[in-house]
């Protein structure tokens, strides 16, 4: 999954209030809740409910970007590891 920080680099501009889905474990950094995509990519977050509910853990967030590396949660859920087969 690639990061806002990939896009801009490769010469795409992503708008504010684009519309994402993304991946990642929600962290506490500077203060601020943070989605850690893997690979150096991180969203600040804005909006979640009851944070540390998900603190350290792998989630799936629907949002709106709302500025350079911030996005406002609009729905977030756990997201679980595909069963074994």
């Amino acid at each position: 999954m690639c990061c806002l920080v990939c896009i801009v680099n490769k010469g795409t501009k992503v708008s504010r209030g684009t519309k994402h889905t993304l991946e990642g474990v929600v962290r506490r950094e500077n203060g601020y809740l943070v989605l850690d995509t893997g690979g150096g990519g991180k969203w600040r977050l804005e909006g979640i409910w009851r944070p540390n509910k998900y603190l350290g853990k792998a989630v799936v967030i629907e949002g709106v970007r709302d500025g350079f590396d911030l996005l406002y949660v609009k729905r977030i859920r756990r997201n679980q590891p595909l069963p074994e087969k």
